[in-house]
């Protein structure tokens, strides 16, 4: 059992930001409105040699940089439910303008920071580590998982989603210290109202917008639908005008090539 917290605050305003864990974007927001996260980091960290770099740029290419533009992160880690102290943090980091200047156009790499993690504060070997990389003539391939994943939507199957995403769901169980059957049981619990609903409708996928953005040396694609939204895309229509509509579904996928079978593993 391993029940470390490795975890990532960030805030950031007027900026393009991104910040990679081993070649994975943790943290992508589609704009630059002004953003506070927290996120946990367990699912990309790897035994051994880790990698973080965070990249910074103007809102728009070629634009100045406002004087209100900032960015601050903090990289740690501490057992599950322990109050962090100065010795939890691997990474502070506060972009100064002076000491990191930003290219006008497109982002600039402003840190670079490799850590060690032992054995025993990994969580094993993930299958992603394992797959072929990324080779765009996969596209279709790629295409044909993704509308599985949407028709079970539509088809209201909770059963043939968990089937699509039981990778994830076992990895991310892993990566938190939590059983993969509560995790199932969380995803089924969400999808209860949406399939119940009769307005349930599930916005359909415009490939042409769609985006395969490959991470992680190109061992992980994550499908993104336009503007950077998550491709999968689902509402309950209402009727009445004056009532408010509910919140919309929202799924994110990142998939991997394992044994020449593209699968859902975030």
């Amino acid at each position: 059992m391993n029940d470390l917290v490795w975890g990532l605050d960030v805030h950031t305003e007027e900026l393009r930001s991104l910040v990679l864990l081993n070649g994975y974007p943790a943290f992508m927001p589609a704009d630059e409105e002004p953003c506070i996260a927290s996120l946990k980091l367990n699912p990309w960290i790897v035994e051994g040699t880790n990698e973080l770099r965070i990249r910074l740029g103007p809102a728009r290419d070629g634009e100045r940089l406002p004087v209100t533009a900032s960015f601050k992160a903090d990289v740690f880690r501490t057992p599950h439910g322990v109050e962090r102290d100065d010795d939890s943090y691997l990474v502070r980091f506060e972009w100064n303008p002076d000491e990191h200047k930003l290219d006008k156009d497109g982002m600039t790499i402003v840190l670079s920071h490799l850590f060690e993690v032992p054995s025993h504060q990994a969580f094993g070997r993930w299958a992603w580590q394992d797959a072929i990389p990324f080779d765009p003539g996969q596209r279709v391939a790629i295409e044909l998982l993704v509308g599985k994943c949407r028709q079970a939507l539509v088809d209201r199957d909770p059963d043939a989603l968990v089937a699509l995403l039981s990778l994830q769901l076992a990895e991310l169980g892993q990566a938190l210290d939590v059983p993969p059957d509560l995790l199932e049981q969380k995803l089924r619990e969400h999808l209860e109202p949406f399939f119940a609903a009769d307005g349930w409708e599930v916005a359909p996928i415009d490939y042409g917008v769609v985006s395969l953005v490959p991470a992680a040396d190109g061992r992980i694609v994550l499908v993104v639908g336009r503007q950077g939204m998550p491709v999968l895309h689902g509402i309950i229509a209402t009727d009445d005008e004056q009532e408010e509509e509910p919140p919309p579904f929202l799924m994110e996928l990142a998939v991997s090539n394992l044994d020449h079978c593209w699968t859902v593993v975030r």
